[in-house]
């Protein structure tokens, strides 16, 4: 029974990644992109010069009755009224961080400590760096771990902090595409990086 059970969610979950989802756009949302495109070009030009600014701009398109529907019947685990608390402690990129009210001991001295929040935020970019604008139902938003480094200079010896990107899933208006879709956005996280073999 359990391996039946395990073996069910593995075919699911493989189905699931690899069947492709999409939501066409209705005319007046691709009438909206067209009258938004010198905005839209402005935030593929300079999203990572600004992209806190650009985040929380004001959403161009919303969705519609049916598209709800369909959004929260395949993907409604990635929307909530509230963000999640931000975690007292936990590994993110190798690198361990609790927060000043933690109360367990804390087994290593975090290398890089992060400053950590959810954010629910507009605009974003995905790994071809497309320009999406973040689906938002109602009052239920997607909340996004967004990460900057305390200080650039690291705990150990040789260890400098730095911002690098990474790749979260979202559901979103890919406004290039035109399509409601499943897509892999940039945000970013703190990490750190040895540089005693630099010359």
């Amino acid at each position: 029974m359990f391996i039946h059970t395990l073996l069910t969610i593995c075919v699911s979950f493989t189905t699931l990644t690899a069947t492709p989802w999409n939501i066409s756009l209705t005319a007046q949302q691709r009438r909206t992109i067209f009258q938004n495109r010198d905005k839209i070009l402005d935030i593929k030009e300079n999203y990572w010069n600004n992209r806190r600014y650009y985040s929380k701009l004001e959403p161009i398109l919303e969705v519609t009755k049916q598209q709800k529907i369909l959004v929260l019947k395949q993907f409604g685990f990635f929307f909530s009224e509230l963000p999640p608390q931000v975690p007292t402690g936990f590994v993110f990129n190798g690198t361990e961080f609790r927060d000043g009210v933690g109360t367990e001991t804390v087994s290593g001295v975090p290398v890089c400590p992060p400053v950590s929040s959810y954010e629910d935020i507009h605009f974003v970019v995905n790994d071809q760096d497309e320009v999406l604008q973040m689906i938002e139902i109602d009052s239920l938003g997607q909340w996004v771990l967004d990460e900057s480094c305390q200080s650039p200079i690291g705990t150990l010896v040789n260890s400098i902090c730095i911002e690098r990107q990474r790749l979260v899933d979202a559901i979103v208006f890919n406004v290039e595409t035109e399509v409601i879709d499943s897509q892999q956005i940039k945000v970013v996280s703190c990490s750190a990086e040895d540089v005693s073999s630099v010359p």
